[in-house]
């Protein structure tokens, strides 16, 4: 193995009563609509998820 090489693994686990809305069929079938890999969509989202609630924190005025 190299040496300083890093490794990040993230799981998803979904839910019974969430899986009935499909969303790993739903997100594969997109991944290959926009010609990208399951894993850049997920990252994708992730960060765009992150963004907006580290921008709803940041308007948030305190007491």
């Amino acid at each position: 193995m190299a040496k300083n090489k890093e490794q990040w693994q993230l799981t998803i686990y979904v839910p019974k009563g969430l899986r009935r809305e499909k969303p790993l069929e739903r997100l594969r079938k997109l991944a290959r609509q926009q010609r990208r890999s399951l894993n850049f969509l997920a990252l994708e989202a992730i960060l765009n998820y992150l963004q907006a609630q580290e921008s709803k924190q940041s308007t948030i005025i305190p007491n």
